[in-house]
């Protein structure tokens, strides 16, 4: 239960332009205990682009351990983070972030994200880039990225059965198409105007 935890990590692992690692439709969930986790990790990797997928680390249960959806260290250029949904839910002490950018000379673009942060514990953060951004105002303003983003709750179906669709109307529509994923992790097919995370959904009427 203390290791530490990455769910997808590249260690330089660098891709040249045109040939980039793409990591997309992919859903972390379930993680239990008090290690630190890392949902998305990059250390000094050229040329990987996060297009939808959703991370939801939200062990209630737990009582320590630093928590980083989005993980970006060491100098790296040519990374897209674009159209994500990171909702931490998490209990315990530790510090927490969404998005965690640990290399300020690193390139990277970020927007059209969700990044939720509901803890009922321990010091919480929309982001840390130059020094931690508690709201989704303060991360905008510090590294001028995000402008498209939300940090509202995405209110996944049923977490508990590993119902991981959004059914929040206000996030509905809101990714970016340029990105060019056009299935979901079911298959299904991306509206032209796609919703973030790794699910495409219809919100309840």
């Amino acid at each position: 239960s203390t290791p530490t935890i990455y769910l997808i990590g590249h260690s330089s692992v660098d891709a040249t332009v045109g040939n980039e690692n793409i990591v997309t439709n992919n859903i972390i969930r379930n993680i239990s205990g008090n290690a630190t986790v890392y949902g998305l990790y990059n250390s000094g990797s050229d040329g990987v682009f996060y297009y939808h997928n959703t991370v939801s680390i939200d062990d209630i249960n737990s009582t320590s351990g630093t928590t980083r959806g989005f993980y970006q260290t060491t100098i790296a250029s040519d990374i897209e983070f674009k159209n994500n949904i990171i909702s931490i839910n998490r209990g315990g002490t530790g510090i927490k972030y969404c998005i965690y950018l640990n290399a300020a000379a690193s390139v990277v673009t970020s927007n059209n994200n969700v990044l939720y942060m509901n803890a009922p514990a321990g010091t919480n953060n929309i982001g840390y880039s130059g020094g931690a951004q508690a709201t989704l105002l303060d991360w905008q303003t510090a590294t001028s990225a995000d402008a498209n983003s939300v940090d509202d709750d995405p209110i996944f179906a049923n977490p508990s059965s590993a119902q991981f669709t959004p059914t929040n109307a206000a996030i509905n529509g809101m990714a970016d198409a340029s990105v060019n994923v056009t299935t979901d992790i079911y298959g299904v097919t991306r509206a032209a105007t796609p919703d973030p995370g790794a699910i495409e959904f219809t919100p309840p009427a």
